[in-house]
C-alpha cells in the first residue's frame, strides 16, 4: 500500500536569515509561535501526494528556470480566517513572482488531477508564518526590512506531530543563465 506524504514547495531560509527574521521589529503576539526551524515561504502547497505523483512533480521542478534574486521582508499581516500572523513582502520581487508562477505552472501541467490543482488558481501572497492560533487583530505595518537572498527552492515534507516536523526532501538551485 502506497502512503501519501504531505508536501509543499518552498523557499527555505538558512540560519542567518532565520536569525534576522527573529530579530526583526514586528508585533509580538500572545499566540502560538511557529518554531524557528520551520520558518519558510511556501511557493506551492500540494498536501497529500502519492509517491508516483511526487516523482513526476520533482521532474517538473527540474524544468523551472529562474535567476537568483534578493527579496525584502518588510511588512507584517495576518490571515484572520486561518488565524495566522506573518512577515511578508510589501512589494514582492519580480523574481519571486516569476519563480512561483513558473513552478506552479510546471507542476499543474505535470499532474493536473492532483487535489492541489483541482480547485483552480489561488492568488499568491508571499509570507513567512510567525504565529498560529492568533485571536487578536493587528493592523498590517511596515517593519524590517529583512533582505533574503534566494538561490534555490525546496520540496518539503510536513510530518504531523504536536509541533509539525518539516524535512527538506530535495533542492533545486536557481541559475544565473536563465
Amino acid at each position: 500500500m502506497c502512503r501519501s506524504r504531505r508536501l509543499f514547495f518552498a523557499l527555505w531560509p538558512d540560519n542567518s536569515i532565520r536569525q534576522q527574521i527573529k530579530s526583526a521589529p514586528y508585533p509580538r503576539l500572545k499566540s502560538k509561535t511557529t518554531p524557528l526551524e520551520n520558518w519558510h515561504m511556501t511557493l506551492v502547497f500540494l498536501g497529500p501526494t502519492l509517491p508516483e505523483q511526487q516523482a513526476g512533480l520533482e521532474r517538473a521542478a527540474t524544468t523551472v528556470s529562474a535567476k537568483p534574486f534578493t527579496m525584502s521582508l518588510d511588512i507584517t499581516g495576518q490571515f484572520m480566517q486561518a488565524r495566522v500572523a506573518w512577515l511578508g513582502c510589501q512589494h514582492p520581487h519580480a523574481g519571486l513572482a516569476s519563480l512561483q508562477q513558473s513552478l506552479e505552472s510546471a507542476l499543474r501541467d505535470c499532474c493536473p488531477k492532483h487535489p492541489a490543482f483541482v480547485s483552480g488558481v489561488r492568488p499568491y501572497c508571499p509570507h513567512v508564518t510567525l504565529y498560529r492560533q492568533v485571536s487578536e487583530m493587528h493592523i498590517p505595518e511596515k517593519t524590517g526590512p529583512v533582505y533574503w537572498p534566494v538561490s534555490s527552492f525546496c520540496l518539503i515534507e510536513s510530518r504531523p506531530a504536536e509541533r509539525p516536523v518539516y524535512q527538506v526532501l530535495n533542492r533545486w538551485n536557481l541559475c544565473e543563465q536563465s
